[in-house]
């Protein structure tokens, strides 16, 4: 298992949406992860509830992870920095559709 640092801005958006730190954990262990614009997105969607409901083994607490995003960046020491967290059910379509890399200014 890797270290997990939260920033402000993570803890912050994480009390204001009631999103605990053991589900913060939850979603990287569990969920599908994906990498964009520099940055780690891992989502718990509709495909990924059943391992968690296997893994959690109550339905209703698998089904508050439902929607869960969480925003990290991987710095060399092997720490996972989350950026912020949030729900939103659509967040895998929309993460899909996102460029794998950053447009470069000129």
């Amino acid at each position: 298992m890797r270290d997990l640092v939260m920033t402000e801005h993570a803890r912050l958006r994480a009390a204001q949406r009631g999103i605990g730190e053991v589900h913060i954990q939850q979603a990287i262990d569990l969920g599908r992860c994906y990498y964009r614009t520099g940055i780690l997105f891992y989502c718990i969607g509709k495909n990924e509830l059943e391992s968690v409901e296997t893994y959690v083994r109550n339905r209703r607490a698998s089904r508050a992870l439902r929607g869960l995003t969480v925003l990290a960046k991987q710095e060399a020491n092997d720490t996972l920095v989350v950026l912020t967290v949030y729900k939103n059910q659509e967040a895998v379509g929309e993460i899909k559709r996102k460029p794998k890399r950053s447009a470069k200014q000129i």
